[in-house]
């Protein structure tokens, strides 16, 4: 499944009384595992990269690698990426 917009599985979380967690990673290989546990789980998440990644140079990559993992799974998945120093 592509990354999406989270807003409605939020909303479903609420009325249902339940939480849609967010996972923060610091390096790539974290993001297989929590897509594979969510996948195990058949649970929606927020992925939230550490600022560092975020204003890293790389991170077209990195954001490619993760939408690349996310398709592969079935489960909804957002990626945060809030934590830059810089709106660009």
């Amino acid at each position: 499944m592509p990354l999406v917009s989270i807003t409605n599985d939020l909303k479903q979380a609420q009325a249902d009384r339940y939480a849609v967690p967010l996972f923060g990673f610091f390096e790539m290989t974290a993001v297989e595992g929590i897509l594979e546990a969510l996948e195990e789980r058949r649970a929606p998440a927020i992925l939230g990269m550490y600022t560092y990644l975020v204003d890293d140079r790389c991170i077209g990559a990195y954001v490619g690698f993760i939408r690349q993992l996310a398709e592969q799974v079935s489960v909804p998945v957002t990626q945060m990426l809030d934590h830059g120093t810089s709106f660009e």
